[in-house]
């Protein structure tokens, strides 16, 4: 076969294979609306969805030479298909549209070996821990057992479809993390990417302040260590990233930690309230 009949060859099977091209939106659908959607996202096979009313439609999008047209083919959409659109749905209605949620597990419940009595600082310090929690949580596994639309969206069918389709913006849920010592930190899941990031100054104590993450100026201000919160860990976090900590002197009552920054760096002075 000469060089041109392989090139033209090769065209014509783009034209007419059905290449898995990807998941659809059009929530809210008019009747016939999802094959015109199917048609504009080009050739290939594509799911096309309504969140809204719970409903999807598969087509085969090519390009037919004898007629100069385009035409997409229905296709039968398979039982994981189905269930996992139906999960998508659940979630649609459960957010509002949102498709993004926020839920509340505890360290235990991530099934994760190793990480004893760690706290949010001992994570922020210890990237291998870090990764490992996101990991887990990227998993879905700790997440399949969380009541309503999010637990079945975290089920292996619907997993298996949204990595398979591509699915890179699709729904997310933020897990807030509480530690055993009350401390906590939220990390992001992605479904369609099967994959979890922890959420830049979102670590907080039992009490609802920030912790310290970085020694730039934005983490400047007074950090207080009631009962549970510990100042060794606070301690240790700076001397990571090289900042001053002196004490100011005074004894007894709740210690707490002025911090400053000067232009170049923060300094950190440790006071106890008295009072």
């Amino acid at each position: 076969m000469s060089p041109s009949s392989i090139c033209l060859a090769a065209t014509l099977l783009a034209f007419s294979s059905p290449l898995l091209a990807g998941f659809q939106r059009c929530d809210g659908c008019a009747a016939g609306a999802m094959e015109q959607v199917a048609l504009r996202a080009g050739v290939g096979r594509h799911i096309v969805a309504d969140l809204y009313h719970g409903q999807a439609a598969a087509f085969d999008v090519s390009y037919e030479r004898e007629i100069a047209s385009w035409i997409a083919m229905p296709v039968p959409l398979s039982a994981q298909t189905n269930q996992a659109v139906a999960a998508l749905t659940a979630f649609h209605r459960e957010t509002g549209g949102a498709m993004g949620k926020t839920i509340e597990l505890h360290a235990h419940e991530l099934g994760l070996n190793g990480l004893g009595g760690a706290g949010a600082y001992d994570v922020l310090g210890d990237r291998n821990l870090r990764v490992r929690i996101e990991d887990r949580l990227g998993s879905g596994i700790p997440l399949r057992n969380v009541p309503g639309a999010v637990g079945a969206l975290f089920e292996t069918a619907t997993l298996t479809f949204m990595a398979s389709q591509g699915i890179a913006s699709g729904p997310f849920v933020e897990v807030v993390v509480t530690f055993q010592n009350g401390t906590r930190m939220t990390f992001r899941v992605t479904v369609g990417e099967a994959s979890a990031d922890y959420l830049e100054g979102s670590a907080r104590n039992a009490n609802g302040e920030g912790l310290l993450e970085e020694a730039s100026p934005e983490y400047a201000g007074t950090y207080h260590f009631p009962a549970g919160n510990s100042l060794d860990d606070f301690m240790r976090r700076a001397a990571q990233f090289g900042i001053p900590v002196v004490d100011g002197g005074t004894t007894g009552g709740v210690p707490m930690v002025t911090c400053s920054f000067n232009g170049a760096q923060l300094h950190c002075t440790i006071r106890r309230n008295t009072t």
